[in-house]
């Protein structure tokens, strides 16, 4: 509602009291700003919520415990105990949900330096990483290849730990890989360190810049909060719209979620259940649901501006919440929805493909495009499209 001069007012009225007919036409009474508008200014403060409170955090969380998941391998390596593996384990699982919040920013040095791909890819090259066992040639995963991609990352390290949801078994030889072997610890202390270097560069593409690239010298997060034509980002409402985007953004996780990790498995299972199996992610560890909520939890921090689900005062929330209370309301509660609905799958995703036995799944999937169809409304009110 607009804001009426009330000294305007008071003047007019005494203008007719006294018989006046006139008014000045220099009048220069300011006209009120509408409550609903969003300046530049309040932009630029959930910019920079977003680079410091949430990405930033988000990223030295991711490095600091795939350090710590790096330190429990090769601890497992050196003792190889039973202990030891199950600890390194836990830390892999710890490492990976920072990451998995992370992919609601995927956009800039993780896509653009390739990194992403050689973290994470899915699904793996099984036949190629045990041929690297059986050979002990560990030549063809050097350096940041798209010819590697399948052979390392999070997923790797995953095959060569895990089997059906547990710690492998010291002894025991399942699934062609027995982990106590020279060759698959050697494996392990290789990816680990892999995983660790381009972590640590990826955080520092974004906090301090990369001395050695001329292309990422200046940390994207001030390319970001500083928007002056680096990368394409020439205005607060360029940068918004990136982080909204279904390009690197957050509607790019949610629609992945809902269309490729979960679509994905569940078509393939339809021409073939053992295809479909195979095409779970983390499905050797079975923390798949926990992977695909904590992406749809990212895409949540960022709205909100925090990690703990508190809403900042500069967030993306708040700007919306100004424009569209309404639609703010509905932002969250979708958001919220679609975390609860994969979170209601069976556990493990790997043994609950069938959608004609397991409507859960197909509902979650219809949660997360709720998720990128309102996001998409959200970029239309901010002007960020």
């Amino acid at each position: 509602m607009k804001k009426r001069n009330l000294f305007a007012v008071a003047l007019l009225g005494l203008a007719i009291a006294f018989g006046g007919t006139s008014c000045s036409e220099n009048n220069e009474n300011p006209t009120p700003e509408d409550d609903t508008t969003i300046t530049d200014a309040e932009m630029d403060a959930v910019i920079s919520q977003y680079v410091n409170g949430v990405v930033l955090p988000t990223y030295k969380q991711m490095f600091d415990n795939v350090t710590a998941f790096k330190a429990a391998a090769d601890k497992f390596v050196s003792s190889g105990t039973q202990a030891d593996l199950d600890a390194a384990c836990a830390a892999w699982r710890n490492a990976r949900f920072p990451w998995e919040y992370s992919e609601a920013h995927l956009g800039g040095p993780a896509t653009d330096l390739n990194l992403d791909p050689g973290m994470d890819t899915w699904p793996l090259d099984r036949e190629g990483i045990n041929q690297i066992i059986a050979s002990g040639d560990f030549g063809k995963i050097e350096g940041n290849e798209e010819t590697n991609q399948m052979l390392r990352g999070f997923h790797t390290a995953e095959y060569l730990i895990f089997y059906d949801g547990e710690s492998r078994k010291i002894g025991s030889k399942t699934d062609d890989i027995d982990v106590s072997s020279n060759n698959v610890k050697r494996y392990l202390s290789v990816v680990s360190a892999d995983l660790l270097r381009d972590t640590e560069t990826l955080y520092k593409a974004w906090n301090e810049g990369l001395s050695d690239d001329a292309d990422w010298s200046t940390a994207y997060g001030q390319v970001l909060i500083k928007h002056s034509g680096l990368k394409g980002y020439s205005s607060p409402n360029t940068v918004i719209g990136a982080m909204l985007s279904e390009e690197g953004g957050m509607g790019d996780i949610a629609n992945e979620v809902g269309e490729a990790k979960i679509g994905d498995p569940v078509n393939n299972y339809k021409e073939d259940p053992e295809k479909g199996l195979l095409s779970v992610e983390s499905w050797y560890s079975w923390n798949s649901l926990d992977d695909y909520a904590n992406n749809i939890t990212g895409v949540r921090n960022c709205y909100l501006g925090s990690l703990d689900g508190s809403v900042n005062t500069n967030s993306l929330s708040a700007l919306v919440k100004k424009v569209d209370a309404s639609l703010d309301t509905e932002v969250q509660t979708k958001i919220n929805a679609a975390i609860a609905a994969i979170k209601n799958i069976p556990a493990p995703f790997r043994n609950h493909l069938d959608v004609t036995k397991y409507p859960q799944v197909t509902a979650a999937q219809d949660a997360c495009a709720a998720v990128v169809d309102v996001l998409k409304t959200v970029r239309t009110k901010l002007n960020a499209n």
